[in-house]
């Protein structure tokens, strides 16, 4: 028996759900029943009893931390999405965040970057796989990054960083590739067509997180996405004392026992903040422990440090 378990941070008290489809056939999973239901056209019900039968909702564990849990022992093998939404004076959001999941024999596999698409049949696609960090791009043979230009590069070295997607069915495409050898990092994966001998853009970065050789785009098991919302609305969104936002900061979090013994080369995770001073990448941590965000801009503010416990 497995159980798909996804967990957020957002603001405290917030009423989460999620709607779980079977990419296949499209079918939905009835949160009540615990079947998934073909055709079920939720872009055109409005009604709300009819609705959250659909809804699977989230438990808030602690302030400002919610998990999913759901037995997906009976679940058919292949891709899901997970597609999250929250409810304000009764009234449902666009979706919030969308994780697509691999299922194989009960479990929810975590091991591989897996990306379902569906399409026109016979197209020649792929993606171009980016350290967000480094800007360095993953070969196709998964075994190292390198410096790559989609500007000007040669078709020859192109061809090399190539992460092609398997026709699985007329108009049905996979990518899978091993995160064994991908170090913790949060990649930038992105969607191309080639043809005849002209790559297209075919879609918007989707981000990875990667810990310990696993996806952890939002399947995070017992683990938070910490970023500025963390236990409260940009709770830690870096502002300067004249409260102006300040852009293009370091964030740094570490546990809270290691930055207290000045160990200061484990950093669980590191991003930037944006114009806005929130910050451009989430940071994945693991549940029931207090870590220390460090924020700085050098020659203009900081170090600051602030505690938190998820």
């Amino acid at each position: 028996m497995g159980y798909l378990v996804h967990t957020l941070a957002r603001k405290a008290n917030s009423t989460l759900f999620a709607f779980i489809t079977r990419d296949s056939d499209s079918a939905v999973y009835n949160s009540s029943t615990g079947l998934f239901v073909q055709d079920v056209k939720l872009h055109l019900t409005r009604d709300s009893l009819t609705r959250d039968q659909f809804r699977v909702y989230y438990a808030q564990t602690r302030s400002g931390s919610y998990t999913l849990e759901v037995d997906c022992g009976e679940f058919l093998d292949g891709s899901y999405t997970l597609e999250t939404r929250y409810i304000v004076d009764g009234q449902e959001s666009p979706p919030t965040d969308v994780v697509s999941l691999d299922i194989q024999a009960g479990e929810v596999r975590d091991d591989a970057l897996n990306i379902s698409i569906s399409s026109s049949p016979n197209l020649n696609l792929f993606c171009y796989i980016r350290d967000t960090f480094t800007g360095k791009y993953l070969r196709s043979d998964i075994a190292t990054f390198a410096s790559l230009s989609l500007i000007d590069e040669a078709e020859n070295i192109r061809s090399e960083f190539r992460h092609s997607l398997n026709e699985l069915s007329p108009g049905r495409y996979l990518l899978n590739r091993s995160l064994a050898s991908v170090p913790d990092t949060v990649l930038d994966v992105t969607l191309y067509q080639l043809s005849n001998g002209l790559e297209y853009k075919a879609g918007l970065p989707v981000t990875v997180h990667v810990h310990d050789g696993r996806q952890q785009r939002g399947v995070l098991f017992n683990t938070v996405l910490v970023n500025h919302d963390i236990l409260g609305n940009d709770n830690l969104r870096y502002l300067g004392q004249n409260g102006e936002p300040i852009e293009g900061a370091e964030v740094y979090l570490f546990r809270k026992a290691d930055y207290n013994s000045d160990t200061f080369d484990g950093a669980l995770g590191r991003t930037v903040t944006r114009e806005d001073g929130r910050w451009m990448q989430a940071i994945p941590a693991q549940a029931g422990d207090t870590y220390t965000v460090v924020l700085f801009k050098p020659g203009v503010c900081g170090p600051d440090s602030v505690d938190i416990a998820i």
